[in-house]
């Protein structure tokens, strides 16, 4: 009876775990790649969600967040590397873009740099949709648990250090002047902690 009932506890753990593994929005659901969904603060509320800004009043835009409290910002859309799952999990190399963007070729995340002047990386946009090569690792981002919320990581699996792009870290915000900028940091730093409410 005992060897009966393990095949139905170990299936049980395993849903469990996938379960734990997977990312919620604001409801408690899964987030579910290709739905609209706004990046929003995870603990504090001082400023806004995630939108696009212009650092010169050209394109291409970078990742900025609003500094306007309760501003939800714009939606974007997740992707996974990984074609055959239906759900995002944390680390998971997903591919984010916003729905919209005042720029056409500007709706995809990359990370760009380093600045000249402050010598970080920043998240700025390009017309590259994503996809798990070499060549555009620097579009593929993941979703980590951080404390009671997440934050947005930068660790491509497919090749780490031999692709060109900066080591592993996490996005953070870094005020200058009135603006809210997205950038990566070191794991060890300090980091922007999200949530995801589904627009």
């Amino acid at each position: 009876m005992k060897l009966l009932l393990l095949p139905i506890i170990l299936s049980i753990i395993t849903v469990a775990t996938a379960q734990d593994n997977n990312v919620c929005d604001t409801d408690g659901n899964p987030l579910v790649p290709g739905v609209q969904y706004y990046i929003v603060p995870g603990i504090t509320d001082d400023a806004g969600g995630i939108t696009l800004e212009s650092n010169n009043d050209s394109c291409p835009l970078n990742v900025a967040q609003s500094p306007n409290n309760g501003d939800l910002g714009l939606p974007v859309i997740f992707t996974i590397a990984n074609p055959h799952k239906d759900l995002i999990g944390l680390g998971d190399n997903i591919y984010i873009s916003f729905s919209t963007s005042m720029c056409e070729e500007s709706t995809g995340w990359r990370i760009t740099g380093p600045d000249e002047v402050s010598n970080r990386y920043h998240v700025s946009t390009s017309k590259c949709t994503g996809n798990p090569l070499q060549g555009t690792v620097d579009n593929w981002f993941r979703i980590e648990q951080y404390m009671s919320a997440y934050r947005l990581g930068f660790c491509p699996n497919e090749c780490h250090d031999q692709c060109g792009v900066p080591q592993c870290g996490v996005l953070s915000v870094e005020v200058v002047e009135c603006h809210r900028w997205l950038v990566l940091t070191g794991v060890n730093e300090s980091c922007f902690p999200v949530q995801f409410k589904r627009a």
